[in-house]
């Protein structure tokens, strides 16, 4: 029975974190959330953190650090948004606090994303990916490019009415 209710808890955490979008933090004033995972192997569980996250008032994640199964400290990635909530730029840091990688966002008048560069740990553009809409604000496209603006991978959206 107990490892039953165990079980049935591990099932629920997560349906109750995601349930928590960012205007529920925001309202609630979090300022950060941390994530512990017990895994019971053997019948013995020993915490570890997962990530720890910090918000703006927005309820928008600033800062995420995030550690394997054994703690250590794995990443830590910095965002930055504009006065519409919209992310514009996510910076991925390693153990030394050295850039992994940076991606930067851009957005039409709809607030759709238009466009997304990625750069790797020098700073050095690798990919930028374009979006296009239909008339109904709805995705139809997402072409990716390389450095030098060859299409390197080309997705596709339908809709069914």
């Amino acid at each position: 029975m107990k490892k039953s209710s165990y079980i049935l808890l591990l099932l629920l955490i997560p349906t109750f974190v995601f349930a928590q979008g960012r205007k529920d933090l925001a309202k609630s004033k979090v300022k950060s959330q941390t994530e512990v995972t017990i895994v019971y192997q053997n019948h013995g569980g020993k915490p570890y953190t997962n990530f720890i996250k910090k918000f703006d008032k927005n309820g928008n994640t600033i800062d995420e650090t995030e550690f394997d199964k054994t703690g250590k400290f794995k990443q830590r990635t910095i965002s930055r948004y504009n006065n519409h909530n919209d992310k514009v730029e996510e910076t991925t840091l390693d153990v030394n606090g050295k850039q992994i990688g940076r991606e930067t966002y851009v957005y039409n008048s709809d607030g759709d994303k238009s466009e997304e560069k990625h750069f790797n740990e020098k700073n050095v553009l690798e990919e930028v990916s374009r979006y296009s809409y239909n008339s109904k604000g709805l995705k139809l496209q997402k072409q990716t490019f390389d450095n030098r603006g060859q299409v390197i991978r080309l997705k596709k959206y339908t809709y069914e009415y």
